[in-house]
C-alpha cells in the first residue's frame, strides 16, 4: 500500500469485547461494584455500566466498544501498530449519608495493542492481568493470591490489510534499550529535565517521521539486582505502574558474537562488561512500532545502500520552569549532543530481519554528521519540541507522576493467559459428543497412482499370456518343425496374420475392453484428469503424453511377464563406483583425458540417479574447457538432489562466468541457505558480490565466513585441548600412585635417620647428636626429590609446583643444624632446595603464561579466502580461485604479514592447471624455500619437471617424497622412462599395496617385462585388464608376452584389440611389430 493510494473499500470497525472479570477484589467487602473505561490514542472509547463482582466467580462485562478503522489512513495504521488500548478499572463505592455522588477508587489498568489486527487477523483472544495502580487495594495483595484477570477478544469483519497489500508494505520496529558509561556532562544540571533518544524513519521519498523516545531512567550507581528487561510503550498515554510495560514482551539479549554492533572483539569486550556493571547508565527499553508502505520501503532501502549507516541521536533536555506565558516549544535546551552510527547494512543481507548491538556514541559535529548520513541536519531542535510536547501532555495527566515513580517496581506473578487458554479447550472438549454423534466409518478406499499402474501392468501381462497362446496355436507347425521365419519379410507376414485372426475372432476388441478400465484408472489417478478438455487441442496434447506413457509402462508389464529363457546373464563388474572415480582421476592426472572422460561416463551409465557421478563429471567437463557440458552436469545433480552443496556453489560460478549474474546469485544465495555453516559456501558468494560491484553483500558474507572459521578454530582448539587432557589425566593417575608409594618409602626411611630432631630438644642438641644420621637422610631427600622431579615431569603444573614444596619441606627438617647461618640463626638454603623452588616457580610461570594463551582465542590455521582458493583448485573454478588468491594477497598484506607456503602450494597448482610451468616453478622455488619439508610441493615440483621433460630432477624430487612421507603417488612413472626396472617394480608395488589400479599394475608389469619374469608380468597385466580392457598398452604388452611364449591365437587377439582401442605409442607399436616379424605370426594382416 502506498501513501497516497487507496484500496476503495469503505471503513470498518474494530469491535473490541471486554468478556468477563475473575479474581477482582475492592476496598470494602468481597462484593467489588466496578466499572470500565476504554480509551485509544487519549480519547475514551467507552465506559461501561456498573457490574458486581466477587473474588470467587467471573463476572460477565460482554461490554463492546468500536474502533472506527480507515483502511487508506496510513496515519491511522501506524497509530494502531504503537498505542496501545488502554481499559481502566474502576471501583464504585456505595453512596455515604451526606454525600449526593457515588465515589470511585481506580483498581488496576490492561493495556494491550493490536498489531494481530494489523498482521491480518479477523478475531484474536488473550487473557490479560489487571496491573494495579499506585495506591489501589491490588497493591496489598499477598503474593501467592490469585492475580485479577481481564478477558479480551478483538473482531472485525474483514481483515485490515489484504494479501496483497501484505506483500508491498512492512513493520518496521525500533527499541532503545540502555545508554552506558555517559560521559560527566551528560548528568543533571540544573532544573531536571529528560534524557531522549531520537532517529528518523521515512514515509515517503520528501517525508521523515521523528521518533522520539522519551522518559530515559539515569542511574548514577548500578542496582544490586539485574535491570529489567521488559518494554516499554513508546507513547504509554495515561497508563500507570506496569501497564506502562507491553504484556509479556521482554527484550531478549544476545550473545556478544551474534550481535551486530561496534563492540563484539575480545579487547573490547572487558571494557564492555566494566560499563554495564559499573559505570552510571540512561535506560529506555522503548519500542516504537511503524507501519510502512510500499514507498517507505524503497527510501530505507535506497538510504542504507547509500550510506549504510542509520543514525540514532541521544541528548538531555533541560526542561525550565514552564511558565504560563511561556510557549511550549520553547521550554526546553538540549544540553548534551551525540550520536551513534548504526551500521544498517545488514538489514539488506538475505534472510536478516533484524539488528542488534552495542554501538559507540560519538559526539554530535554537523560537517560529520552530514557527510556520513548525506542528510541536511540532525533532528535535535525538532526532536527537542516534540519531547517537550510529550512530556508536556504527560504531566497534565493527573496521576502521571505517580505512574512514573511506580514504573520501576518489579511486576509480580506470571501471566495467566496460557492457563486460562487450555481450561477452554478442556470444556469446549467435554461438550463435544452431545453435539457429534458417533457414526460408523466409511470403508477405505486403497486407489492410487501405483496401485493404477500395478493393475494395468497385471492387465498387460494377462493379455500377453492370451496372445503368446493364440500365436502358438495358429503356427504349431511351424513352431515344432523349426520353421519360423526370421527374415523381416516372413516376420511382417506371422503379424498381419496373427492381427487377422485376432480381428476376425473378436478377441482384439475383448482386449482392448479389458484394457480399458485399467487405463481409466490410470487417467484418474496419475494424471488426475476427471473433467472434459476445454478444446481440441489441450485434448491431443493430452493424448500424446498419454500414448507415451501407456507405451513405456506397456513394455515395462511385457518384460514382467515374459522373461527370454536364453538370455546371457551379464556378469557383474568387478570394480565399483569408487574405484571408478580413482582410475578416473588417475588417467586425468596422467593427461590421458580420454580415458577419463570414459571412466565418468560409465560411472553415469551404471546409476544416472547419484548426483554425485553427475558431479564429478561436471567438474572433469570444466577442466577440459568445455562449460556448457559442465553446467548440464551440475544441473543434473542439482535436480536429482537440490540439497547437493558442491554442486549448487559450481552451478553458481559457472553461470557467473558465462555472465549470468541472477542464475548464479539464487544459487550461491541458495547454498548458503542450505548450509549456512559452510566456510566455503559463504566465500564463493563474497567473491561473486565483490565481481559485481555488490559491497554491502560481500561485507555480510565476509563477516559470516569469517565468524564460522573462527569457530572452527575455537572448537578444534577445544577437542584438542580435551584429548591432551584426557591423555594427560590417564598418564597422571599412574605417575601419581607411583609418586605416593616412593614419598611413603621416603618418609619411612627419614623418620628412623631422624628420630633426634623428632623430639622436643633444642636445635643446638640435636646438631650434636644428629650430626651423623642427617647427612645420609639429607642425601636420601635429595635422591629422592630428583626422582620425584623426573615423575613430576609427566603430570601438570599445579601438581609438579605441589609436590615438589613438600618434598623441599621435608628436606628443610631433615637438615642438620651445621647449616644455620651464625648471623640470624635461619638455616640457609641447600643448592637442590633452591633449585626446587626455582622450578616450582618456573612451574607456576609457565603455567600462568600456557593460562594466558589458552584465554586468547586461537586464530584459524587458514584465511577464508585461502580455504575457498584450495576448494575452487580441486574443482577446476580458475578465473574464481585467481580472486581468491588476490584477495588471499591483500588480506597477508593488509596485516602486515609476508605469503605463506600453502599460498604458494595453491598458486604452483592454479599456473599448472593453467599450463603456465615457468610460474609454477617460480611459485614451487618459493614454497621450497620456506617448508623445505614439503612433501606435497616437492611432489608437485616433480610432476613438474616430469611434464616439461627434465627426467632426472623429476626422479630426484620424488625420491626426496618417498625420504620425507611413505605416501606415493601412483603417477610415478619416472622409473620406467630411466630403465631402472627394478626400482620401479618396487614403486608400483607399493603404489598397488596402497591403492591398486590399472595404471599401477601396469607398472608392475611392464617392469617385469623388462627384467625378464614373463609370468609374473603376465600376472600383473591380467590385473590391470580386469581393472580397465580399455588400455591400448596392456594390450600392446599382452601380444609380447604372448608372442615371446609362442602363443600365436592369443598373440593374435590382443594385438587386434590393442590397435582396436587405439594404440599410439609409436615406439611401443614398433616393437610390437619387429617381434612380429622375428617370430613370424601376430599379426593377421601380413
Amino acid at each position: 500500500m502506498t501513501e497516497g493510494g487507496g484500496t476503495g473499500r469503505m471503513s470498518d470497525s474494530l469491535v473490541i469485547n471486554f468478556l468477563r472479570i475473575r479474581n477482582l477484589r475492592g476496598t470494602k467487602g468481597d462484593l467489588v461494584s466496578s466499572t470500565l473505561k476504554v480509551e485509544f490514542a487519549e480519547k475514551v472509547l467507552g465506559e461501561s455500566p456498573k457490574m458486581e463482582c466477587s473474588p470467587d466467580a467471573e463476572a460477565e462485562y460482554n461490554f463492546q466498544v468500536k474502533l472506527p478503522c480507515s483502511v487508506d489512513d496510513v496515519q491511522f495504521l501506524d497509530e494502531i501498530c504503537y498505542k496501545p488500548v488502554l481499559c481502566t478499572v474502576t471501583e464504585v463505592l456505595p453512596k455515604e449519608k451526606k454525600q449526593k455522588d457515588e465515589k470511585t477508587v481506580p483498581l488496576g489498568q490492561v493495556s494491550f495493542d493490536l498489531l494481530p489486527m494489523v498482521r491480518g487477523a479477523t478475531r484474536h483472544s488473550c487473557t490479560l492481568q489487571i496491573n494495579a495502580i499506585p495506591g489501589s487495594p491490588l497493591e496489598s495483595l499477598p503474593a501467592d493470591s490469585p492475580k485479577p484477570e481481564l478477558d479480551v477478544l478483538l473482531t472485525i469483519d474483514q481483515p485490515l490489510i489484504g494479501e496483497a497489500l501484505q506483500q508491498e508494505t512492512n513493520l518496521v520496529g525500533v527499541t532503545v534499550e540502555s545508554l552506558y558509561s555517559p560521559p560527566d556532562s551528560f548528568s543533571p544540571s540544573g532544573p531536571q529535565g529528560g534524557y531522549v533518544a531520537a532517529t528518523a524513519m521515512p514515509y515517503a521519498p520528501d517525508r521523515d517521521l521523528p521518533l522520539v523516545f522519551i522518559n530515559g531512567n539515569a542511574k548514577a550507581t548500578p542496582d544490586k539486582e539485574p535491570p529489567s528487561r521488559r518494554r516499554r510503550w513508546y507513547l504509554p498515554g495515561s497508563a500507570q505502574g506496569q501497564a506502562v510495560y507491553m504484556p509479556d514482551q521482554e527484550i531478549g539479549a544476545d550473545a556478544v558474537e551474534d550481535e551486530d554492533g561496534d563492540l563484539r572483539s575480545p579487547e573490547e569486550r572487558e571494557f564492555r562488561h566494566a560499563a554495564e556493571s559499573e559505570k552510571p547508565r540512561v535506560t529506555w527499553n522503548t519500542t516504537k512500532n511503524c507501519f510502512v508502505g510500499q514507498d517507505g520501503l524503497k527510501v530505507i532501502q535506497d538510504r542504507i545502500a547509500r550510506t549504510r549507516v542509520w543514525p540514532v541521536e541521544i541528548f538531555r533536555l533541560n526542561q525550565g520552569t514552564g511558565g504560563r506565558g511561556k510557549k511550549v516549544e520553547e521550554d526546553g535546551s538540549i544540553g548534551f549532543h551525540g550520536v551513534a552510527y548504526v551500521n544498517a547494512s545488514p538489514l539488506l543481507y538475505p534472510g536478516v530481519t533484524r539488528i542488534r548491538g552495542a554501538y559507540r556514541v560519538y559526539p554530535y559535529i554537523e560537517s560529520e554528521y552530514c557527510e556520513k548520513t548525506k542528510r541536511k541536519s540532525g533532528l535535535g531542535e525538532e526532536a527537542g519540541r516534540i519531547a517537550v510536547n510529550y512530556m508536556y501532555r504527560a504531566s497534565a495527566t493527573p496521576t502521571g507522576k505517580k505512574g512514573d515513580k511506580a514504573a520501576d517496581k518489579k511486576a509480580a506473578g506470571a501471566p495467566a493467559d496460557k492457563a486460562a487458554t487450555g481450561a477452554a479447550a478442556a470444556a469446549a472438549a467435554d461438550k463435544k459428543p452431545q453435539y457429534i454423534p458417533a457414526r460408523p466409518m466409511y470403508p477405505k478406499r486403497t486407489n492410487s497412482a501405483e496401485k493404477a499402474l500395478s493393475d494395468y501392468h497385471q492387465q498387460v501381462a494377462e493379455i500377453s499370456g492370451r496372445v503368446l497362446e493364440e500365436f502358438r496355436s495358429l503356427f504349431t507347425d511351424s513352431i515344432r518343425g523349426g520353421q519360423l521365419p526370421l527374415t523381416p519379410d516372413g516376420i511382417e507376414s506371422m503379424r498381419q496374420e496373427l492381427m487377422y485372426s485376432l480381428n476376425s475372432s473378436g478377441k482384439y476388441f475383448a482386449f482392448k475392453e479389458q484394457l480399458k478400465y485399467a487405463v481409466i484408472k490410470v487417467v484418474r489417478e496419475k494424471y488426475m484428469k476427471t473433467t472434459g478438455f476445454q478444446d481440441q487441442a489441450e485434448m491431443q496434447l493430452f493424448l500424446r503424453d498419454l500414448f507415451v506413457y501407456l507405451v513405456d509402462q506397456l513394455q515395462v508389464g511385457m518384460r514382467k511377464a515374459i522373461s527370454l529363457q536364453d538370455r546371457v546373464p551379464v556378469p557383474a563388474p568387478v570394480t565399483d563406483s569408487d574405484q571408478l572415480l580413482h582410475f578416473a582421476r588417475e588417467a586425468e592426472v596422467n593427461e590421458n583425458l580420454g580415458l577419463a572422460q570414459q571412466l565418468y561416463q560409465e560411472r553415469i551409465a551404471r546409476d544416472r540417479l547419484k548426483p554425485q557421478h553427475w558431479y564429478d563429471y561436471g567438474v572433469f567437463s570444466l577442466s577440459t574447457g568445455d562449460v556448457g557440458k559442465a553446467e548440464e552436469c551440475f544441473r543434473e545433480a542439482v535436480a536429482l538432489e537440490q540439497t547437493h552443496l558442491n554442486a549448487l556453489m559450481m552451478l553458481g560460478i559457472v553461470t557467473a562466468l558465462q555472465e549470468r549474474h541472477q542464475e548464479a546469485q539464487t544459487y550461491l544465495e541458495a547454498a548458503t541457505a542450505h548450509r549456512p555453516d559452510s566456510l566455503v559456501a559463504w566465500t564463493l558468494l563474497l567473491l561473486y558480490y565483490d565481481s559485481i560491484g555488490n559491497d554491502i553483500g560481500a561485507e555480510m558474507s565476509l563477516l559470516e565466513a569469517n565468524r564460522i572459521n573462527t569457530a572452527e578454530a575455537v572448537a578444534k582448539h577445544r577437542a584438542e585441548k580435551e584429548e591432551a587432557a584426557a591423555a594427560l589425566q590417564a598418564e597422571s593417575g599412574v605417575s601419581q600412585l607411583h609418586l605416593i608409594q616412593e614419598e611413603k618409602t621416603a618418609d619411612l626411611l627419614g623418620a628412623s635417620a631422624d628420630q633426634p630432631s623428632q623430639t622436643q630438644q633444642p636445635q643446638a642438641e640435636a646438631s650434636a647428636t644428629g650430626a651423623g644420621a642427617g647427612a645420609p637422610a639429607s642425601a636420601l631427600g635429595n635422591e629422592q626429590l630428583q626422582h620425584s622431579d623426573n615423575k613430576l615431569s609427566k603430570t601438570s603444573q599445579a601438581s609438579k609446583s605441589h609436590r615438589r614444596t613438600n618434598l623441599t619441606f621435608g628436606n628443610l627438617h631433615r637438615t642438620p643444624a651445621a647449616g644455620k647461618n651464625s648471623s640470624s640463626g635461619t638455616p640457609a638454603p641447600s643448592a637442590d632446595e633452591a633449585a626446587a623452588t626455582a622450578a616450582a616457580e618456573a612451574a607456576a610461570a609457565a603455567a600462568a603464561a600456557a593460562a594466558a594463551a589458552d584465554a586468547r582465542p586461537p586464530a584459524p590455521s587458514q584465511s577464508v579466502f585461502m580455504r575457498a582458493a584450495n576448494f575452487l583448485i580441486k574443482n577446476s573454478a580458475v578465473a574464481f580461485a585467481e580472486r581468491a588468491l588476490a584477495h588471499e594477497v591483500a588480506h597477508l598484506r593488509g596485516s602486515g604479514r609476508e605469503l605463506t607456503p600453502d599460498y604458494f602450494l595453491a598458486h604452483a597448482r592454479l599456473a599448472m592447471q593453467q599450463r603456465q610451468f615457468e610460474t609454477a616453478e617460480v611459485s614451487l622455488n618459493d614454497l621450497l624455500q620456506l617448508a623445505p619439508t614439503d612433501a606435497n610441493g616437492w611432489a608437485l615440483m616433480g610432476h613438474l619437471k616430469y611434464l616439461v621433460g627434465y627426467v632426472q630432477a623429476a626422479r630426484d624430487c620424488y625420491q626426496r617424497v618417498l625420504a620425507l612421507t611413505p605416501t606415493q603417488m601412483s603417477r610415478i612413472r619416472i622409473h620406467l622412462q630411466l630403465g631402472d626396472y627394478r626400482l620401479a617394480r618396487e614403486t608400483f608395488l607399493l603404489a598397488c599395496k596402497r591403492s591398486p589400479s590399472a595404471v599401477s599394475w601396469l607398472g608392475v608389469g611392464i617392469a617385469c617385462y623388462r627384467l625378464g619374469d614373463l609370468q609374473e608380468a603376465e600376472d600383473a597385466l591380467a590385473e590391470a585388464n580386469l581393472l580397465n580392457n580399455r588400455d591400448p598398452e596392456v594390450w600392446a604388452y599382452l601380444s609380447l608376452i604372448c608372442l615371446r611364449t609362442g602363443r600365436r591365437l592369443e598373440a593374435e587377439q590382443t594385438y587386434k584389440y590393442a590397435v582396436k582401442v587405439g594404440l599410439e605409442d609409436e615406439l611401443l607399436l614398433n616393437e610390437l611389430r619387429n617381434l612380429q616379424a622375428e617370430v613370424g605370426f601376430g599379426d593377421p594382416s601380413l
